[in-house]
């Protein structure tokens, strides 16, 4: 009988403590916001690392077995996968029951639906004036080949009719574009560009009809083990560390993530040419990316975050340990 674990799985078990405190309703609401940020962020470092050296394992060796669980790579990749999509499910509850909560305080990222009509021509005004001419679309066709999507970046996925014939097109959301993005009279509530992105996108194609359309990121594999043997003397080890890094860059992709839809035909198409498997796509009804949130936080004005934040701790010097002054 086993007494141990698998430690991929075990780490998972660790992220999904941290999501717990994000569900919480002792911690304070915007320390709970944080934790959900955090668990996310993990998880991404998780599938580039962890899961990354198990996929290149299990294309060199899926014979290894591993001697805590007794799973080989492929196996392990599977478990992985399946609580992954447990992870997920409890993720989208958290994150609704807090952003429902911080609706109540005026803090919250709001939904398209909820706009009134004004703010919703504020929101298409500032698509057309802000947003549209930051965006390089790109229609994949004969002519067109699949791009390489970025790691951990957001693509807009859209299916198109142009003319009776269907392409697939790919935005990607600029990164260098204010995220959070205020909605007037409505407090502090905010949508983030992606979303706006994916209620106005047809205003960009009003020679086409959008068939279908999501948010996409991928998380490419990023285990590279450095050979020092590899490096002279003489050579640069800054620039050594650039062609590693960007190495990094084209390594395969892990994991797709999907946010709220997908039509199947897209999914397929995606897959195909990504290269994955159905068991590594993961839908997610929250938006993909919460790093935004410690900014959210920071531009919160403070009279409504004081009582939602942890009290700023302030270390006490001992006496005892005090040197003397000479």
């Amino acid at each position: 009988m086993k007494i141990t674990q698998n430690r991929e799985i075990s780490w998972l078990q660790f992220n999904k403590r941290v999501l717990e405190e994000a569900a919480d309703p002792r911690v304070p609401l915007l320390e709970r916001a944080k934790f959900l940020s955090i668990f996310t962020s993990n998880l991404d470092e998780f599938y580039m690392i962890r899961c990354g050296s198990l996929y290149d394992l299990s294309l060199i060796d899926n014979t290894k077995i591993d001697k805590k669980s007794g799973m080989i790579p492929s196996e392990q990749l599977d478990a992985i996968f399946a609580e992954s999509n447990n992870l997920y499910k409890i993720r989208d509850n958290v994150y609704k029951d807090i952003n429902h909560t911080l609706n109540a305080l005026h803090l919250s990222c709001v939904s398209y639906k909820t706009l009134s009509k004004g703010q919703e021509k504020f929101v298409k005004d500032y698509f057309d004036t802000d947003i549209a001419p930051l965006l390089s679309p790109q229609i994949i066709d004969s002519h067109h080949p699949f791009p390489h999507l970025v790691n951990k970046a957001q693509y807009l996925f859209l299916e198109i009719n142009e003319d009776g014939n269907k392409h697939f097109a790919l935005i990607p959301v600029p990164d260098f574009a204010n995220r959070i993005v205020y909605i007037p009279n409505y407090g502090h509530c905010y949508m983030l560009i992606e979303q706006i992105m994916f209620h106005c996108i047809e205003r960009l194609f009003k020679n086409c009809k959008v068939l279908n359309k999501t948010i996409v990121r991928i998380t490419r594999n990023a285990d590279i083990n450095l050979n020092e043997d590899q490096i002279d003397d003489d050579d640069d080890y800054r620039e050594y560390m650039k062609h590693i890094l960007k190495k990094r860059n084209r390594l395969a992709p892990i994991r797709l993530e999907i946010y709220k839809e997908i039509h199947s035909d897209s999914l397929e198409y995606l897959c195909s040419h990504l290269s994955l498997r159905k068991e590594q796509v993961f839908i997610s009804k929250c938006p993909l990316e919460l790093s935004h949130i410690f900014k959210m936080i920071d531009l919160a004005p403070t009279i409504d975050k004081t009582p939602l934040l942890y009290k700023t701790f302030t270390p006490q010097s001992n006496p005892l340990l005090t040197p003397e002054l000479p």
